[in-house]
C-alpha cells in the first residue's frame, strides 16, 4: 500500500485523552506505518479504522506513551493477558515503544478483532465502550482522536471518508461526568414510570367502564316504569 505524500505530524489529537498527551514525536513514517496497520485491520474485521487509530491515540497517544498499567495492561493498545491471549494480542513486544511492526499489525488486528466481537460492525460506539467500560467519557474522547486519522496518511487517501463517517460524541459539561450520567438514567426511568402509570389507569378506567351498567355508564337517566 503506497502512502501518497505524508503531512508533517499529526495537526489535531483531540480533546481530553484518556491519559496525559505527550508531542508525538514519531518521525511520520512511523505513524504512517501504523496507519497503514490499522487500517488493513479495520478493512478485514469490517469495523471503521478510525476509531481504533482512536483507540490508539486515547490508550497511549499514538505509540508515545506506552506503559504496562497497573491491572497488566500492555502494548500500544493496552490488552490485559486474558484478553490478549483471546484475540490473539502478542505481548512481550511494544511494551515501551513501537519497536516491533509484524507484532504491531497483529495488536491492531486483535483491537479490530475485539471491536467487531463486540458489535462494532453494527454498532461502533457499544463495542468502543466494550473496551473501557470503567470510564463514562472513553468514547468522547476515541472520536476526538478517531478524527485525525486521515491526517496521517495525506489528504488524498481514502480513508478520510471512514474519518467522515466518525460519529460527533455529546460534549459533556464541566463537573457533570458520572453523576450527570446518573441523573440522565433516573429521567428516563422517570419519563418511563409515568408512561406506564398513565396506561394502567388507562386501562383500569377502560375495564370500570365495560363492566359498569350501559345506562349508569353514558349517564342516561332511568326511564320510570308505567
Amino acid at each position: 500500500m503506497s502512502l501518497p505524500n505524508p503531512i508533517t505530524g499529526l495537526e489535531y489529537l483531540g480533546s481530553a485523552p484518556a491519559k496525559a498527551l505527550n508531542p508525538v514525536q514519531h518521525h511520520q513514517s512511523n505513524l504512517n506505518k501504523a496507519a497503514e496497520a490499522i487500517l488493513k485491520a479495520g478493512e478485514k474485521w469490517h469495523v471503521n479504522p478510525a476509531y481504533i487509530w482512536g483507540i490508539f491515540g486515547t490508550e497511549t497517544s499514538y505509540g508515545s506513551a506506552i506503559a504496562v498499567s497497573s491491572t497488566g495492561a500492555r502494548g500500544p493498545f493496552q490488552f490485559e493477558p486474558a484478553t490478549a491471549k483471546q484475540y490473539g494480542y502478542p505481548l512481550g513486544v511494544n511494551e515501551h515503544g513501537i519497536t516491533d511492526w509484524g507484532a504491531f499489525g497483529k495488536q491492531a488486528d486483535a483491537a479490530a478483532r475485539y471491536l467487531a466481537a463486540h458489535g462494532g460492525v453494527r454498532n461502533i460506539r457499544k463495542a468502543v465502550e466494550a473496551y473501557n467500560p470503567g470510564e463514562a467519557s472513553y468514547y468522547g474522547k476515541v472520536v476526538a482522536h478517531a478524527k485525525s486519522f486521515h491526517l496521517s496518511f495525506g489528504s488524498e487517501l481514502a480513508n478520510q471518508k471512514e474519518t467522515a463517517q466518525v460519529e460527533e460524541a455529546k460534549p459533556e459539561g464541566k463537573g457533570i461526568g458520572l453523576v450527570g450520567e446518573i441523573f440522565a438514567q433516573l429521567g428516563k426511568f422517570a419519563l418511563t414510570g409515568t408512561l406506564l402509570l398513565v396506561g394502567a389507569v388507562l386501562v383500569v378506567y377502560g375495564i370500570m367502564v365495560a363492566v359498569r351498567p350501559r345506562d349508569r355508564a353514558l349517564s342516561l337517566p332511568i326511564p320510570a316504569v308505567a
